[in-house]
């Protein structure tokens, strides 16, 4: 478990997905004793750094974090995390035009065959929601 200090001189370089990626990780870790492994490969990179993740096999559309504990039918569990108030969907229930968030849900599905459960995450409360639901299991 890391728990963020904002003391630290990289501190602002943190965005508030960073911020709740370490907050749903610290949670996982403390309430179901689950190690994620982080899979997310965008963001802001230099371009060195957005060019290693291509030559190492990261891809547009991974999602954050996958945790590989089996549970409930399922081989482990992907979550897409985004900040409280992005909208994904529309109100008649169809996705947002939005080429990063169609890769992403095309991933979510491809999982969703796989026998994974994947899920888009808005916020900490919605991830905690996904991550004790699934360890309940």
């Amino acid at each position: 478990m890391y728990i963020v200090n904002k003391f630290n001189p990289f501190f602002k370089k943190l965005g508030k997905e960073d911020l709740l990626q370490n907050a749903v990780v610290n949670y996982a870790e403390m309430q179901h004793q689950a190690i994620a492994i982080p899979c997310n490969t965008e963001g802001k990179k230099t371009t060195f750094v957005r060019w290693l993740y291509l030559v190492i096999g990261g891809r547009k559309g991974t999602l954050d974090l996958f945790f590989p504990y089996a549970r409930g039918g399922f081989h482990g569990l992907f979550i897409e995390l985004k900040k409280d108030g992005v909208k994904i969907f529309k109100k008649d229930g169809s996705m947002r035009s939005n080429e990063h968030l169609e890769r992403q849900h095309k991933t979510i599905q491809a999982h969703r065959k796989n026998g994974y459960k994947a899920e888009f995450a808005i916020g900490f409360e919605e991830s905690k929601d996904i991550l004790d639901n699934y360890f309940k299991k």
